[in-house]
């Protein structure tokens, strides 16, 4: 028999045969805070800085899409464009209708003068204002131009009176209309930058054949004996028709990126996007703001941004500098020589000018 206080007395744990077994077990490190962090990041991980800048410059819109988007840039490059293609062409010719044959070598200057102080305010002061105010502003901003040559033509050509008056008039619309191609194609390289850098061609591709257009239409004008002023009534149209063209880009942009809201289709990586890995198919407010809106976020004119932006294509940008530089200098050239002939009172030879 057992006394009380035995019975009385608890058992001690370290007696007990499954205490001893937990004792003889291993003890397990717990996970630092670091490996932890690691396991939850994983999943999660967003897309790199670099892996989105490949996906968008790999990125390409489906050919439904892609064709149109480049046709349509490249009408709006062509009626960029042409505008000072028909001036420059057409300067001597214009020159002597006003009496002025001397001067003909104002036009290219009142064309070119200020197109670069027209791409830095653009840059500078208008990089807040939507590209669509901005187009709806160049468009009758160069439709102006090209009424006002009209009226100019069909008031003072042929008068021997106010022949100066006339003349000085129309380096107006011809600084308009070198102002205008300017500011339009600073805009719409701007607004190239929401879209695959491959349809940067069909602008390019616009503008570069506006060249042979327009020389080719004051060509044709002259030899069956079209007057000027009907050239530019004739093609005034073409600048309401760049506004028109823009508003077909918004809406076929906004119908793609609706499709890719949906899923339907795939789009480029967007800043705010999850990679696809990943599974998560819920958009931030940011990236149904971007789909939505047409902006591009450019950054302002500065002193920064340009040296910035020198530093990462100073060899492209001296390169056509010095191209465009040679190009305006033959053509002033050219002009001045067939100038000093009209001043002999000669009939021109272009190969004779020489």
């Amino acid at each position: 028999m057992q006394s009380e206080e035995d019975q009385a007395a608890p058992l001690i744990p370290d007696q007990s045969p499954v205490t001893q077994e937990k004792e003889n077990q291993p003890t397990e490190e717990k996970p630092t805070e670091e490996v932890k962090e690691e396991t939850k990041e994983e999943p999660k991980e967003k897309p790199t800085e670099e892996v989105k800048d490949v996906a968008k410059e790999n990125f390409s819109y489906p050919a439904e899409y892609k064709y149109g988007f480049w046709f349509l840039f490249f009408f709006m490059g062509l009626i960029n464009n042409i505008g000072t293609v028909l001036i420059l062409s057409g300067a001597q010719r214009l020159s002597k209708e006003m009496g002025m044959n001397s001067l003909m070598g104002l036009y290219p200057i009142a064309t070119i003068i200020c197109s670069s102080a027209a791409r830095l305010f653009n840059s500078k002061f208008l990089i807040n204002i939507s590209h669509k105010k901005r187009i709806i502003f160049l468009s009758f901003y160069l439709f102006s131009a090209y009424i006002a040559l009209f009226v100019i033509l069909r008031l003072f050509k042929g008068t021997t009176e106010h022949q100066t008056l006339g003349f000085c008039l129309t380096l107006i619309p011809s600084f308009i209309i070198g102002t205008g191609y300017a500011f339009g194609e600073s805009t719409i390289l701007g607004y190239l930058k929401a879209f695959p850098k491959d349809l940067v061609g069909g602008w390019s591709s616009g503008t570069g054949l506006s060249g042979l257009i327009g020389a080719c239409l004051n060509l044709v004008c002259k030899c069956v004996n079209i007057d000027l002023q009907y050239l530019y009534i004739g093609t005034s149209p073409a600048p309401l028709f760049y506004f028109v063209l823009f508003i077909i880009v918004e809406n076929l942009k906004k119908e793609y990126d609706k499709e890719i809201a949906n899923g339907n289709i795939l789009g480029p990586l967007q800043p705010n996007q999850v990679a696809p890995s990943d599974g998560n198919n819920e958009t931030s407010k940011d990236e149904e703001n971007q789909n939505q809106s047409t902006e591009t976020k450019n950054k302002e004119m500065s002193f920064s941004n340009l040296s910035d932006a020198f530093k990462a294509g100073y060899h492209i940008i001296l390169n056509l500098g010095f191209v465009y530089f040679l190009e305006f200098t033959a053509l002033n050239s050219i002009s001045e020589r067939i100038t000093r002939k009209q001043l002999e009172h000669k009939e021109i030879n272009i190969y004779e000018a020489f």
